[in-house]
């Protein structure tokens, strides 16, 4: 969101090359079958699935 406190919009900042070789991290996440129903949860997992789902169309 431009211009939000936070981002490059908002800050002078720079994205760069990291200056050394940083291997694919695995990234999990657990929660209790009872929390599964969860709207929130249910929120969160799309957020992270919408969010996988570009990264591998752009090849990240």
């Amino acid at each position: 969101m431009p211009g939000w406190p936070g981002t490059a919009h908002a800050w002078p900042l720079e994205i760069r090359p990291l200056p050394i070789e940083v291997p694919p991290m695995a990234q999990t996440v657990q929660w209790h079958h009872y929390r599964r129903a969860d709207p929130g949860l249910q929120w969160l997992l799309d957020l992270f699935r919408r969010a996988v789902r570009r990264m591998d169309e752009q090849g990240a």
